[in-house]
Protein backbone atom coordinates (compact mmCIF):
# COMPACT_ATOMS: atom_id res chain seq x y z
CA UNK A 1 0.00 0.00 0.00
CA UNK A 2 3.12 2.32 0.93
CA UNK A 3 4.60 1.93 -3.12
CA UNK A 4 0.72 2.93 -4.42
CA UNK A 5 0.90 5.90 -2.16
CA UNK A 6 4.31 7.02 -3.10
CA UNK A 7 3.36 6.91 -6.88
CA UNK A 8 0.01 8.74 -5.85
CA UNK A 9 1.93 11.35 -3.94
CA UNK A 10 4.87 11.82 -6.91
CA UNK A 11 1.48 12.06 -9.36
CA UNK A 12 0.18 14.50 -7.35
CA UNK A 13 3.33 16.58 -6.78
CA UNK A 14 3.63 16.51 -10.81
CA UNK A 15 0.52 18.38 -11.27
CA UNK A 16 -0.21 20.34 -7.93
CA UNK A 17 1.29 23.70 -7.82
CA UNK A 18 2.66 25.75 -4.22
CA UNK A 19 1.08 28.75 -4.01
CA UNK A 20 3.74 31.04 -5.31
CA UNK A 21 3.87 29.34 -8.28
CA UNK A 22 -0.11 29.26 -8.85
CA UNK A 23 0.23 33.63 -8.21
CA UNK A 24 2.72 33.93 -10.23
CA UNK A 25 0.78 31.78 -13.11
CA UNK A 26 -2.45 33.47 -12.12
CA UNK A 27 -1.05 36.81 -12.44
CA UNK A 28 0.82 36.34 -15.56
CA UNK A 29 -2.50 34.81 -16.95
CA UNK A 30 -3.92 38.48 -17.00
CA UNK A 31 -1.52 39.34 -19.79
CA UNK A 32 -0.52 36.27 -21.43
CA UNK A 33 -2.42 33.01 -22.28
CA UNK A 34 -0.90 30.21 -20.02
CA UNK A 35 -0.84 26.93 -22.05
CA UNK A 36 -2.95 24.17 -21.41
CA UNK A 37 -1.84 22.38 -18.38
CA UNK A 38 -0.77 25.35 -16.46
CA UNK A 39 -4.28 26.47 -16.71
CA UNK A 40 -5.50 23.41 -15.33
CA UNK A 41 -3.30 23.58 -12.65
CA UNK A 42 -4.01 27.04 -11.77
CA UNK A 43 -7.71 25.86 -11.60
CA UNK A 44 -6.95 22.92 -9.72
CA UNK A 45 -5.22 25.23 -6.92
CA UNK A 46 -7.70 28.09 -6.91
CA UNK A 47 -10.17 25.59 -6.22
CA UNK A 48 -8.58 24.89 -3.04
CA UNK A 49 -6.71 27.42 -1.98
CA UNK A 50 -8.82 30.39 -0.51
CA UNK A 51 -5.74 32.66 -0.24
CA UNK A 52 -4.61 32.23 -3.50
CA UNK A 53 -8.06 32.79 -5.50
CA UNK A 54 -8.43 36.17 -3.17
CA UNK A 55 -5.08 37.02 -4.31
CA UNK A 56 -5.91 36.24 -7.85
CA UNK A 57 -9.38 38.11 -7.38
CA UNK A 58 -7.59 40.90 -5.78
CA UNK A 59 -4.91 41.21 -8.83
CA UNK A 60 -7.60 40.98 -11.83
CA UNK A 61 -9.44 44.01 -10.18
CA UNK A 62 -5.76 45.77 -9.78
CA UNK A 63 -4.95 45.34 -13.61
CA UNK A 64 -8.44 46.31 -15.02
CA UNK A 65 -8.30 49.39 -12.76
CA UNK A 66 -4.94 49.87 -13.65
CA UNK A 67 -5.53 49.68 -17.96
CA UNK A 68 -8.37 52.44 -16.99
CA UNK A 69 -5.92 54.61 -15.78
CA UNK A 70 -3.74 53.90 -18.44
CA UNK A 71 -6.38 54.44 -21.11
CA UNK A 72 -6.94 58.13 -19.97
CA UNK A 73 -2.92 58.87 -21.17
CA UNK A 74 -1.90 55.97 -23.44
CA UNK A 75 1.08 58.29 -24.17
CA UNK A 76 2.34 57.60 -20.45
CA UNK A 77 3.77 54.40 -20.25
CA UNK A 78 4.44 54.45 -16.38
CA UNK A 79 1.46 54.54 -14.10
CA UNK A 80 2.39 56.93 -11.16
CA UNK A 81 -1.69 56.37 -9.01
CA UNK A 82 -2.69 59.80 -6.91
CA UNK A 83 -4.16 59.32 -3.89
CA UNK A 84 -7.61 59.40 -4.99
CA UNK A 85 -6.85 57.06 -7.54
CA UNK A 86 -5.25 55.13 -4.61
CA UNK A 87 -8.22 55.23 -2.48
CA UNK A 88 -10.27 54.14 -5.27
CA UNK A 89 -8.78 51.06 -6.45
CA UNK A 90 -8.74 50.18 -2.23
CA UNK A 91 -11.73 50.92 -2.14
CA UNK A 92 -12.87 49.19 -5.21
CA UNK A 93 -10.45 45.67 -3.99
CA UNK A 94 -12.79 45.94 -0.58
CA UNK A 95 -15.78 46.00 -2.43
CA UNK A 96 -15.09 42.96 -4.71
CA UNK A 97 -13.90 40.73 -1.31
CA UNK A 98 -17.09 41.33 0.46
Amino acid sequence: MSKIKAVMMKGMNAVMLDCDRATFLATKNEVEPLGCIQQMQVKLHLMGCKFCRAFSEQSKIISKELETIKKTDPDNLTVHLTEDQKDRLQHTVDENRK
